[in-house]
């Protein structure tokens, strides 16, 4: 599928476990999109984008706000 597929969809949902993923998810998620890095990429256009991460998977964000 092409990212203007996904992105189309109505609910747009990423699982992301591990704290071999942290560094990944702060590059998608922390970060303006970059196309080297898909994932920062696809959100859903018209709907919801759902990110569930466990604690080692979210090692690097920022959630002091």
């Amino acid at each position: 599928m092409t990212l203007p597929v996904l992105s189309a969809a109505a609910q747009v949902v990423y699982l992301v476990l591990g704290e071999a993923k942290a560094a990944a998810v702060q590059l998608a998620f922390a970060r303006p999109p970059d196309p080297a890095v898909p994932a920062s990429l696809l959100r859903s256009e018209h709907g919801e984008t759902i990110v569930l991460l466990d604690r080692p998977a979210a090692a690097r964000l920022d959630n002091s706000t």
